[in-house]
């Protein structure tokens, strides 16, 4: 699994132990250096609920994330004060440069929804990942998520609810 980061058996314990306390397994794992914290974490209890599972049905069905305490933006830096007709003031500021263009050999594979959550594409295993702002995951294959797609509409009308 070329570019994957490992981690070791009580790091992997220590997630566990995190989660049956309330914490929060995927800020540990991305302090490990993990790059994809929701696909570990699913790893982890996909391995646990095969090798134990009295601990995996003792394991929350969300993790709560705790936000990061937003900083403040700083201000702008003044140029100037410049007086205006009628002894209005009126300043003028600078503007930030626009981003820098993103080179050709990167490619987008993640993205994230303020209200519903983060996307990401594994390119290894041909599927989509989506977690919840909750931390509720669900990966299905691409194709997958195209069934999934076409007959989602008729699933929630068949159990009753109008879109």
């Amino acid at each position: 699994m070329g570019g994957r980061r490992k981690i070791t058996k009580d790091q992997e314990k220590e997630a566990v132990k995190i989660a049956l306390d309330g914490g929060d397994p995927l800020t540990f794992l991305a302090k490990c250096g993990i790059n994809n914290p929701p696909q570990k974490w699913y790893d982890i209890k996909t391995a646990v609920k095969e090798t134990d599972p009295d601990t995996f049905a003792k394991l929350p069905l969300r993790i709560q994330r705790k936000k990061e305490p937003e900083t403040p933006e700083a201000p702008l830096p003044v140029q100037d004060l410049k007086l205006q007709p009628g002894g209005n003031y009126r300043l003028s500021v600078e503007t930030p440069e626009a981003p820098a263009q993103v080179p050709e050999e990167y490619e987008f594979t993640a993205i994230r929804h303020k209200n519903f959550g983060e996307f990401y594409f594994d390119h290894d295993r041909n599927c989509i990942d989506w977690r919840t702002p909750e931390g509720d995951e669900m990966t299905l294959s691409v194709d997958g998520w195209k069934r999934f797609f076409k007959t989602a509409p008729a699933l929630i009308k068949r159990i009753g609810v109008k879109l």
